[in-house]
């Protein structure tokens, strides 16, 4: 699990050990990585490392679940319009080209489960308005979050 404080300063030492990581998933399989070579190539204390996170896998999983935030708060915002079919996917699809190194990561470490996670735990940013812009009972959004998870 991750537990960062929302501060300018654990969220720098997050994306620092983020791209230590990531340099070390350049070079060796992902079970092999551990915490001492991430705060090696990041230069960030094990004591930080610790702060922030309690696995090295727990680093994927923030970061992941950080860009599902930002990708689907930016397409609410957008106001999409509902009628236009593949939108949300169209919109998710052009964010991650953007931003498709993690996903590469993943994919190539066999972790597409991170992905498929990360976007479930966020789907309700996008439910909510949906529910709102065609008026399900809320009731009904709990079912259909319920199969996303499934």
């Amino acid at each position: 699990m991750y537990h960062i404080k929302d501060d300018v300063r654990a969220i720098k030492s997050a994306e620092l050990l983020y791209e230590g990581l990531e340099r070390c998933m350049k070079k060796r399989e992902f079970d092999k990585i551990t915490v001492v070579d991430i705060t090696k190539e990041s230069t960030v204390s094990r004591a930080t490392f610790y702060r922030n996170f309690d696995l090295v896998i727990d680093i994927l999983y923030w970061k992941c679940n950080q860009l599902f935030q930002k990708v689907l708060s930016d397409y609410v915002a957008s106001k999409p319009d509902l009628n236009q079919p593949n939108s949300l996917i169209l919109f998710v699809f052009h964010f991650w080209m953007e931003h498709s190194e993690l996903l590469e990561l993943l994919i190539y470490q066999r972790r597409s489960d991170i992905i498929s996670n990360a976007f479930v735990e966020n789907a309700d940013i996008v439910m909510e308005y949906i529910r709102e812009k065609i008026q399900i009972p809320k009731i009904n959004t709990n079912f259909i979050n319920a199969i996303f998870r499934y």
